[in-house]
């Protein structure tokens, strides 16, 4: 395996742990008080911020793979080794494998956050819709007492 390869699988258990410890607070994310953590105007805030950079990744990073990668195959298919090309297919079926599981990574985070949440509204609802549906992100003008 390649230093890229390592590089790129090493960042995707990040985000899945990452993912993982997210959706570990949420189960303990509701609470007996009256004021919710998503309550709040800083908070939603945040969340919206980490939604767009989600969703400016899961575009561009899917993208940068395909275009590199595109690059990298033309320039072994010009040169002509057939070692070459077979060992460039295997890292570009790598890579496009990499960049599916970034574009498909937040649907799962928010099908994930349904299921352990639930429809009803517990007090994460509009934190996820801040992460995952950034359209929808409602921020209050003021916070809670």
């Amino acid at each position: 395996m390649t230093n890229k390869t390592k590089k790129i699988l090493k960042s995707i258990l990040i985000i899945l742990f990452m993912s993982l410890c997210l959706i570990g607070s949420i189960v303990h994310a509701e609470t007996s008080s009256s004021i919710k953590f998503c309550d709040y105007a800083g908070t939603r805030r945040t969340f919206k911020m980490i939604g767009l950079f989600i969703n400016l990744a899961r575009i561009i990073v899917p993208l940068l793979i395909i275009i590199t990668e595109s690059i990298s195959l033309t320039k072994v298919i010009i040169s002509g080794k057939d070692d070459d090309l077979k060992e460039n297919w295997k890292v570009l079926v790598r890579k496009l494998i990499a960049g599916l599981v970034i574009f498909v990574l937040p649907t799962i985070i928010d099908y994930t956050i349904d299921s352990l949440v639930g429809y009803d509204d517990s007090g994460f609802t509009q934190c996820s819709n801040c992460l995952l549906d950034t359209g929808h992100c409602t921020i209050p003008d003021k916070d809670p007492d």
